[in-house]
């Protein structure tokens, strides 16, 4: 009895060390996977543009077509007549159009249809793509002009709504954008030049480039810095991305040259450059009086020299009829060339690392 009680005490003490070495590893293992999963940078929201400047859509799952995200900046708002006929209406002059809620679906028929959607206003629906006898108008984005569909029903609606003449106009089938390969803002050296399509556009009616990437992390930074001022947080929709991703750090998104998301292969080709729009409330249609979130990025994302300042980036996709969906990760596969000499190369992770 005597022996029997240290014995057994040395048996069980055995047995669970012999337990705990095994068991251990195990969950130490477990929680290794876990980490790497949290960190693992993947896709937490898809966002498309039907109408250049107005709301958003979310989407699970989208198809690259050659213009970026299927759908996306297929319609804009542009001047009706005068001698700024054709240019293109943005929240910039006008913030309440960020307000109007487009649907696409389909009629009886079969036929698209886009729906208008402001506040109390009676919605507006028309053909999408325009009527058979529908006019062309030139039109332009910035620089770059192009022919476009006028979808004629849509101009007093418009006019009423946002209180300038104006009018709907859709992509014609002949648009041809070609994407910029060169230049002081072209990302990769000529030495470089990746693999793209060559039906690849420079996007629909977006600005430059056919996809916008925002980070979850930098968003997170900037509030941050933000509510150091005083200022209330923002939200991602002030930016207008398409593909928002989390798991890198804050404006790691600037140090990567190429990822693969689905199966799809992005290059991040250029900071993107922010105008007035994320001053800009999406909800309500007002403007910043005290210019945020403008006025803190001007404090740590100012390229210097000049009154630029970057968050996000512009992507191009490698290839036409791929897909992302939500909960894809992102895998780096190659990060900025380390001789890249481009207007925003001062602009790093080096702050926050």
């Amino acid at each position: 009895q005597s022996t029997w009680g240290p014995l057994w005490i040395q048996i069980m003490h055995a047995a669970l060390g012999t337990i705990a070495s095994a068991v251990v590893p195990f969950v130490a293992a477990v929680a290794t996977m876990v980490a790497r999963r949290r960190r693992q940078p993947r896709v937490t929201g898809l966002m498309i543009f039907p109408v250049k400047g107005c709301r958003g859509t979310p989407v699970q799952e989208v198809r690259l077509n050659e213009f970026g995200f299927e759908g996306d900046r297929e319609w804009m708002i542009v001047r009706a007549s005068g001698a700024r006929a054709g240019s293109m209406a943005t929240p910039r002059e006008i913030p309440r159009m960020a307000m109007i809620e487009p649907l696409v679906g389909h009629d009886a028929d079969g036929r698209r249809t886009i729906t208008l959607r402001f506040e109390k206003e009676p919605p507006l629906t028309v053909l999408a793509d325009g009527e058979r006898d529908a006019r062309v108008m030139d039109v332009c984005v910035w620089s770059d002009a192009m022919r476009a569909t006028v979808l004629d029903a849509t101009q007093e609606w418009l006019t009423k709504v946002l209180g300038h003449e104006l009018v709907l106009v859709h992509l014609h089938p002949s648009h041809q954008r070609p994407l910029a390969r060169q230049g002081a803002y072209i990302a990769w050296p000529k030495t470089l030049e990746p693999p793209i399509e060559p039906s690849i556009q420079a996007g629909a009616f977006s600005d430059g480039y056919p996809i916008l990437l925002g980070n979850e992390a930098s968003l997170a930074e900037l509030n941050a810095r933000m509510r150091a001022r005083s200022q209330t947080p923002v939200s991602m929709l002030r930016f207008r991305p398409n593909l928002i991703v989390a798991g890198l750090a804050p404006f790691e998104e600037d140090l990567l040259e190429c990822v693969a998301v689905g199966d799809s292969v992005l290059y991040l080709v250029k900071p993107c450059s922010r105008c007035t729009v994320p001053t800009v409330d999406p909800l309500t249609g007002t403007k910043s009086e005290v210019r945020e979130p403008t006025a803190t990025l001007e404090e740590f994302r100012a390229a210097p020299g000049t009154k630029d300042v970057f968050f996000g980036q512009n992507a191009v996709h490698a290839r036409v009829g791929t897909k992302v969906a939500v909960g894809d990760n992102l895998v780096v596969v190659r990060r900025r060339v380390a001789n890249y000499q481009g207007p925003e190369a001062e602009i790093t992770l080096r702050p926050y690392l």
